[in-house]
């Protein structure tokens, strides 16, 4: 009955005598199978464990000796763990930020590592349940070891489980999108707004890029066009990405039947893009479906003839309906 257990450790002390009771004697014993796969060690307040010292308070980062200081608490850690119950976890060092009375929130460090990590260990059935408690400050989750790039992994383990309930049948309304704020994020582009209530699966309700639906102006979303942008070089506030999106928000959700377009193209479009990136001829096939889609809706676009944009798009994704079948 337990998925994971976090314990979290005072990376500030010496004496974690009790902890590693508790761990090795309460915690682990009672994990049931997969115990390695149940239980995440994370040591907080890295910026005083050595009281202070060698923390690089302008960059909010641990300078070498700090780093050594820290590497070498979570090899003992990881030892006495291992030595206690045979399992090898490996510990993640972290500071959570701290705001006294008055004073600004200084901003954490890890936390992207550590929440990627609880994201990655939790079954993937039951992480959409961390998306609305998510903060939204993007300075929650700027400073990092920079090992790994942690938001998109973040990400991608949500997309994944979106991808999966959407070909389970659930009614996937929106991508998650970059839930870490600022509206050229490259990790959240390919998949969209935030995940919101839970409607046999999930249901999502897009808030793109830091606030604002999908039919409200903001970016992201745009999952095709997006993919071929990415594949042609191209960033996330360019002209192209920037005319569907207005297409869409101001146009095409006005229409009779905009809103069920819409909502079909999110609930499928995931699977599709993955799906293209899986084959070998990716360039090829994006190539097409710019050239003979895209670039033509754009040129219907820029002079006023939406009607035509919207009937070449609805051809578009029958034929992405159709083709998909030879690419699974």
């Amino acid at each position: 009955m337990i998925d994971l257990v976090l314990v979290i450790l005072d990376g500030s002390t010496r004496d974690l005598g009790t902890s590693y009771e508790l761990i090795n004697s309460v915690i682990v014993p009672n994990l049931g199978e997969d115990k390695e796969g149940r239980i995440l060690i994370a040591i907080n307040q890295a910026d005083v464990a050595m009281k202070g010292r060698y923390w690089n308070y302008e960059e909010n980062k641990p300078e070498p000796p700090l780093i050594k200081f820290l590497e070498d608490k979570v090899v003992s850690v990881q030892k006495r763990i291992k030595e206690g119950t045979g399992i090898d976890v490996t510990p993640i060092y972290y500071s959570a930020g701290f705001k006294e009375e008055g004073m600004e929130q200084c901003r954490p460090y890890n936390l992207s590592k550590l929440l990627y990590y609880i994201i990655k260990f939790t079954p993937k059935e039951k992480r959409l349940s961390f998306v609305e408690n998510i903060n939204r400050s993007e300075e929650m989750w700027k400073d990092n070891d920079d090992l790994k790039d942690y938001r998109k992994g973040i990400l991608e383990e949500l997309g994944e489980t979106v991808t999966d309930c959407a070909t389970q049948g659930a009614d996937v309304g929106g991508a998650i999108g970059s839930i870490f704020g600022g509206a050229g994020e490259a990790a959240g582009r390919a998949i969209g707004g935030v995940v919101g209530t839970v409607v046999g699966v999930v249901k999502a309700v897009g808030k793109i890029f830091g606030g604002g639906s999908r039919s409200s102006g903001g970016g992201g979303g745009c999952y095709i066009t997006t993919a071929i942008c990415e594949e042609y070089g191209k960033p996330d506030d360019c002209y192209e990405l920037t005319a569907f999106r207005g297409f869409r928000d101001n146009w095409l959700i006005n229409q009779p039947d905009g809103k069920e377009l819409i909502d079909r193209y999110y609930k499928t479009a995931p699977a599709v893009v993955e799906l293209i990136n899986n084959q070998k001829n990716r360039t090829e096939i994006y190539r097409h479906l710019n050239d003979n889609y895209l670039a033509k809706c754009l040129g219907y676009i820029e002079v006023g003839e939406n009607e035509k944009c919207k009937d070449l798009y609805v051809e578009m994704m029958e034929y992405l309906y159709e083709e998909q079948r030879k690419w699974q």
